[in-house]
């Protein structure tokens, strides 16, 4: 588990939702991953919502030092994944018996030339319909609901969601609705744009689906965008979001590898990744074949590598089966997807990497920036006018040819086998055109939008030398954020409902209903005396003597103090942190002078939480999450009490404790470890011994 002392208990916390994240080996996860990291390690706490790939991650484990993990769980769907295996159980044998076991056309198989049976209209209509979107929306429905409750018990100052999935942005703009904070929408990926390129007479869903994405972008504080042809498309259609749109590039991590430029007299092709639908390896292919008939050529010393998923049925094709009985398929390898490692070594061995990325024109695909980054010689197929043709448009070492030209493809592959296999030298790109698509350099924008949406104690940096393209203007990026005081109005009256939910569900379980709710406000002092503090932390923490709403919550604060002391015989620390849902003691008598109480805890009557000066100076100790604390209990010094931890009557405590640990005695020891506390949490009951019970 994390240590409390040093992230737990940071005010400046964001929460990152986005489906791929590490561990996961999606493309997609490295953006948001990087950008996570980069924030901790600059002193911001990252709390992650995420599916992880399906990875086994612990609730509340730390992925890296200051990067917490909230692991949302894919549902499962039997019924649909059933189905879409009796599908490609069914296209594969329509491929066997086309193809005959012996030869295939040689432009692969298109679906829209053939003619619609009524079967297939119906199944299409279902499958749109049920694709609405995406088919992540019950994922992000979860998320978002792990979103706001870890967003009350963390005090979230800001949600930057990611996506694909795009339902994941639809899940961050509630959560935020619902916590009063900003939120940014990152696109990797263009989301109606996609929809009306692909299928332009979908005009109903392509209408609804615009509705829908112009509602969640409106929303956003800010909206990002790794294509600077997307975000220029989405400020023409809604002026409204044109001064918070910033093309913030995907890029490589680490650094650039040594240039390889001797090639050994081989050309070696390495395409290693996903092939998606419409970026189709059928033109290279016949290209190769054409290039194999010439004379001059040695095939010996020319080879092609397909690594990676989407290869034996893609576009409706069998690549074997189009490989079959031609010259090109003796220097054609297919390989299943690799480990990373295996991945390297390929790379390392390879003279030309392959990028296919037809009919993206607002995409660039993430491996672009990862291969500029290996030292290779890269060979890009995609349309002269698109977003990934202008990234690479002037770096050496690239070379950019638009498949819709067969016989500038072929003169591609002579000239690279030309320089490959009869000169032995291969061009790179220069470091100098590698350097500006570096990961820091998007991270550094990232953090300059997060800043000016949230108020992120941030350390300054230099500035990169070199700038992202950004649709809004320089002086749209304040020098002192500070967060809307009507978000902040809204969290605070969100965090009072917790704390009086779980007032209720402690002092009048058996009943339920708005009337009991407000009841439960009415007749508790504890809940009282936390909203007041909760009053005073405000002041504190937001001090504008130009604001109406400061003064007044200045007199709520000292109305507060007098019944702290007259009504509750107690007094809080102003800069206290208390996570949502705490309780604090109906009989009073409390005296907390800790940094921070985390949510869920319980702390009965008559506790002291103090200062403790010795020689090392003076210390405050940290309460973490869901710790339950009895009557007459004093602790004090620099320690923390680990989430789940039990602090039995009567105890005085001057040291840490570990999470899920019973202390007891005066002085403390540890009794237990590893004691679920949940069922003390669940009532008022006071117990003096836990060490015969089991957990």
């Amino acid at each position: 588990m994390a240590d409390l002392r040093k992230i737990a208990l940071n005010p400046s916390t964001v929460l990152i939702l986005s489906h791929p994240f590490h561990p996961s080996n999606e493309i997609g996860a490295r953006r948001t991953t990087a950008l996570a990291r980069y924030l901790a390690d600059n002193g911001i706490r990252v709390v992650v919502v995420s599916a992880f790939g399906d990875q086994p991650i612990e609730p509340g484990s730390e992925l890296h030092p200051g990067v917490i993990a909230v692991p949302v769980k894919r549902p499962k769907r039997p019924w649909l994944d059933l189905l879409v295996r009796l599908k490609r159980m069914a296209l594969a044998r329509h491929h066997v018996s086309s193809a005959g076991g012996v030869t295939v056309p040689a432009e692969p198989y298109d679906p829209s030339a053939q003619p619609a049976s009524l079967h297939a209209a119906l199944r299409d209509r279902y499958f749109q319909l049920l694709y609405f979107i995406d088919h992540y929306k019950k994922w992000s429905w979860r998320a978002a609901k792990a979103a706001i409750r870890v967003g009350r018990e963390e005090h979230v100052e800001v949600i930057l969601a990611s996506g694909p999935p795009h339902s994941a942005l639809i899940a961050a703009a509630w959560a935020a609705r619902r916590l009063g904070i900003p939120y940014v929408a990152d696109m990797r990926d263009p989301w109606s744009d996609v929809l009306a390129a692909a299928h332009p007479k979908r005009r109903i869903e392509l209408r609804l689906l615009r509705a829908l994405e112009g509602w969640v972008l409106r929303r956003a504080a800010a909206v990002t965008s790794t294509s600077a042809s997307a975000a220029a498309l989405l400020a023409e259609r809604d002026a409204r979001i044109a001064n918070k749109v910033h093309v913030i590039r995907n890029g490589y991590d680490g650094e650039i590898a040594p240039p390889r430029v001797h090639t050994g007299g081989r050309l070696s092709i390495l395409f290693a990744g996903l092939l998606y639908v419409r970026r189709t390896p059928y033109p290279l292919l016949a290209a190769l074949e054409t290039l194999l008939a010439r004379p001059e050529i040695d095939a010996q010393r020319i080879q092609l590598t397909f690594m990676g998923d989407k290869l034996g049925d893609f576009s409706d094709q069998l690549l074997a089966g189009w490989l079959h009985g031609k010259r090109c398929a003796s220097v054609v390898r297919t390989l299943p997807p690799q480990t990373s490692h295996a991945v390297a070594q390929e790379v390392a061995q390879a003279t030309v990497l392959l990028n296919l990325a037809q009919q993206q024109q607002l995409q660039v695909p993430a491996k672009t920036y990862e291969q500029l980054a290996t030292g290779r010689e890269i060979l890009v197929i995609c349309e002269d006018d698109c977003e990934t043709a202008r990234v690479v448009s002037g770096i050496t070492g690239v070379v950019q040819v638009d498949q819709s030209d067969p016989e500038l493809l072929v003169r591609v592959l002579l000239d690279l086998y030309k320089r490959h296999v009869v000169a032995g030298t291969a061009s790179v790109p220069a470091e100098a055109d590698v350097r500006r698509f570096s990961r820091a350099f998007s991270n550094e924008r990232f953090r300059a939008v997060l800043t000016s949406v949230a108020a992120l104690p941030i350390r300054p940096e230099r500035s990169p030398e070199v700038q992202q393209p950004t649709l809004a203007s320089a002086s749209g990026v304040s020098a002192q954020p500070r967060v809307p005081l009507s978000r902040t109005l809204h969290r605070f009256a969100g965090e009072w409902l917790a704390d009086a939910r779980f007032y209720r569900a402690l002092t009048r379980a058996n009943h339920s209903g708005p009337g009991s709710l407000v009841w439960t406000m009415l007749a508790n002092r504890g809940l009282w005396l936390l909203m007041f503090h909760r009053v005073a932390h405000f002041c504190l923490r937001r001090r504008n003597r130009r604001s109406p709403v400061w003064w007044i919550a200045r007199l709520c604060k000292s109305i507060g103090t007098c019944f702290s002391v007259l009504c509750c015989r107690s007094q809080l620390s102003e800069d206290c942190e208390i996570g949502a849902g705490a309780y604090l003691s109906n009989q009073g008598h409390l005296l907390c002078g800790a940094h921070a109480i985390g949510a869920g805890s319980l702390i009965h009557a008559r506790c002291t939480f103090g200062r403790l000066v010795d020689g090392r100076g003076e210390g405050r100790p940290s309460i973490g999450k869901n710790v339950w604390i009895g009557p007459n209990c004093i602790i004090a010094g620099e320690l923390t009490v680990g989430d789940g931890a039990t602090v039995l009557p009567n105890s005085v405590l001057t040291f840490s404790v570990p999470p899920g640990a019973v202390v007891k005695g005066n002085p403390a020891r540890v009794v237990r470890t590893c004691f679920d506390n949940s069922a003390l949490r669940r009532s008022l009951t006071i117990v003096s011994d836990v060490t015969s019970e089991r957990p």
